[in-house]
């Protein structure tokens, strides 16, 4: 696996490389492109996500729905891949990616007058390591997360 590891650097330098002069909308466009060809081609991954999704919908949903979800899925994942890769030497472009104040921020100021820290348990759902950025600039206070090492150190 060292020269799969290797490979996969190569890819990301090429990428880091590449997506630096792109705007905002055109990083959506290609994370939307390459979501949709990574769904096409990732038969295993595309059965595995499927599996999952009988196990916690059963028949809550239709085969139609659950394909939805896993496309879905395939596209975020692209998309927050290439967003992170974008932002990588250009972190004031988090401002591009995030219309608005998120919701809940009030909710979040309250709490931390209170002085007793939070706990989030949330879903991963939308791109976090952008969030985590974001979080950062607006310097409310320490945001720590809790992650599995990468397969390729």
């Amino acid at each position: 696996t060292n020269v799969r590891h290797r490979f996969e650097y190569l890819v990301v330098l090429f990428f880091i490389f590449f997506l630096k002069n792109l705007s905002a909308k055109s990083i959506f466009r290609l994370g939307r492109l390459l979501g949709n060809l990574s769904y096409s081609l990732a038969t295993k991954r595309r059965r595995i996500a499927l599996i999952n999704l009988n196990i916690a919908f059963g028949n809550k949903k239709s085969n139609k729905e659950k394909k939805k979800i896993i496309k879905n899925s395939f596209i975020q994942v692209a998309l927050s891949t290439l967003q992170s890769l974008w932002i990588l030497k250009h972190p004031r472009r988090v401002k591009q990616l995030i219309e608005g104040d998120p919701s809940g921020i009030d909710l979040v100021k309250k709490c931390l007058l209170r002085r007793k820290g939070i706990f989030f348990l949330t879903a991963h759902y939308g791109n976090w390591e952008i969030m985590g950025i974001d979080h950062g600039y607006r310097g409310m206070c320490k945001l720590h997360s809790i992650i599995r090492r990468l397969d390729n150190p």
